[in-house]
């Protein structure tokens, strides 16, 4: 296939913009911008700016998203979202600069029905790993009860889900073996999924879902409960799996101790599952605590505290830094001058009584209501500035 010029798209797209009267039309987006600085390496560690303008004339919308780095110009994407009626349609097509190529095109169609019914037809077009390129398809149907269920199907056609891909699907042309080889714009059935939510028995809570495939037929069976009382802070979620050689029990229980601006991270632990024999709650482990919210003046102080093997990235994820810190101090502020203050503290099987590892500042100053500039440094107690970083902030 002939690759798809840039250029020719930008220029495509200028010429529908300006074809749409002007009436009713608004021109927003931003600009935002941040250089840092390694002074003990490289002098400009990284560079990103991101450039994202929205034209919307009635019921249509334009948007343009450009990236830049270090390398220079990195990702562009455009974006095409308009209704007719019933039918909304949202039409995305993304660009690598880099070399020159088209990334991928997806096309989403949503068609709302009486009785709250829609239907969905998606169409992919994408990049493939051997520089070719190949089409998918996705058509969906969802549906409400009067009993207040959600049904849903969605069967793929070309294409499987992948989360590693920016479009988040992947083409499929094989299936691992020679016998079953397809082109990459064949559109072979894929899968279907059904799922079906909103049930309700009483305390209990769950949600079903059923997988075929093309390749292995039935897969699975998967039903997943939620068990919870209000007055009680536990609460069980279980899941039940069937597959056509196996079976499949797990129950996750979890424990809420908040006591207004003190809360209690915690983890029931023990396998409880089939087949092991191991299925038991072995105990309770107080992960951390932590002390958010408190007025101190001007400013907010917070405090989390990692106990036991634990980290700061343990705590439901509240802190998810590269380093393996177990305590932090923050300080912020918010309002035209907006600053945050973290000291990161390293105390498991420390010799000092505050093991210091790492003070984290940034701050923003709104110089008006459309243009901000900020800066941030990260410094070290032995290597001193380790990190400084300029942002520029520009919205219109």
């Amino acid at each position: 296939m002939r690759k798809v010029s840039p250029s020719l798209f930008v220029l495509f797209l200028g010429v529908l913009i300006f074809a749409v009267p002007a009436a009713g039309s608004s021109i927003s987006g931003s600009w935002d911008s941040t250089v840092t600085f390694a002074p003990q390496t490289d002098p400009i560690d990284a560079f990103s700016s991101t450039l994202t303008v929205d034209y919307t004339s009635g019921d249509i919308t334009y948007s343009s998203v450009s990236d830049f780095s270090l390398t220079g110009f990195s990702d562009q994407e455009f974006t095409l979202d308009f209704s007719l009626g019933n039918l909304d349609v949202v039409s995305k097509v993304n660009f690598d600069p880099p070399n020159k190529n088209l990334d991928y095109w997806l096309t989403t169609s949503t068609l709302s029905i009486p009785d709250n019914i829609g239907l969905t037809h998606k169409f992919l077009l994408q990049k493939s790993t051997d520089n070719g390129f190949g089409s998918g398809m996705e058509l969906g149907i969802t549906g409400d009860t009067p009993g207040g269920l959600s049904l849903s199907l969605t069967s793929l056609f070309g294409m499987e889900e992948d989360d590693d891909m920016d479009s988040g699907y992947s083409l499929v042309t094989s299936h691992g073996d020679t016998e079953d080889v397809y082109g990459l714009s064949s559109l072979q059935y894929v899968s279907t999924t059904i799922g079906l939510t909103g049930m309700e028995l009483g305390c209990v809570g769950f949600d079903g879902e059923a997988f075929f495939s093309e390749a292995e037929g039935f897969e699975y069976l998967d039903f997943d409960f939620t068990i919870s009382n209000e007055p009680w802070p536990l609460e069980f979620s279980s899941t039940v799996k069937f597959s056509p050689r196996t079976k499949s029990v797990t129950l996750d229980p979890s424990l809420t101790l908040d006591f207004a601006c003190f809360t209690v991270y915690n983890e029931l632990t023990g396998t409880v599952s089939s087949g092991t024999s191991t299925s038991a709650l072995t105990g309770l482990e107080v992960q951390g605590f932590s002390i958010t919210g408190v007025e101190l003046g001007h400013v907010e102080f917070s405090s989390y505290t990692a106990l036991g093997d634990n980290v700061l990235a343990d705590l439901n994820g509240v802190f998810d830094y590269e380093d393996d810190y177990d305590e932090v101090l923050s300080i912020t502020k918010s309002g035209d001058l907006s600053l945050t203050l973290d000291a990161y503290f390293d105390m498991t099987e420390s010799e000092e009584l505050f093991d210091f590892g790492l003070l984290d500042g940034s701050a923003a100053y709104d110089l008006s209501d459309q243009f901000s500039v900020g800066a941030g440094a990260e410094i070290g107690p032995s290597s001193g500035l380790e990190e400084f970083a300029l942002s520029f902030d520009y919205t219109f």
